[in-house]
């Protein structure tokens, strides 16, 4: 090569961009993330939304029952928040 073409090469090299581009690629996994948010949204609410239905349709057969063990009810609701509430401070490593 001669000089001017070194020249001109070391020139248009300070314009490349950088072989790894960070900013391109937090945008392309913001967008993938983005994508599969939507998609177990859509799901979660397709699900509930079945759920609810089902729910509904054995309201009529289910609801004697529930009246008479609203308390065995409530203490069991009581006991699964708790028990929640002890699994997300263990992930979080809170420790009392």
């Amino acid at each position: 090569m001669s000089e001017i073409d070194e020249k001109l090469a070391a020139l248009f090299a300070e314009d490349l961009p950088p072989a790894r581009d960070a900013s391109f690629r937090i945008a392309v996994l913001a967008g993938i993330e983005r994508r599969r948010v939507a998609v177990q949204l859509a799901l979660l609410t397709a699900v509930c939304a079945l759920m609810s239905l089902v729910l509904w349709s054995f309201a009529p057969m289910i609801a004697p029952w529930l009246i008479g063990q609203g308390e065995v009810i409530a203490a069991l609701c009581t006991a699964a928040v708790l028990v929640w509430a002890c699994v997300v401070a263990v992930r979080q490593g809170v420790r009392a």
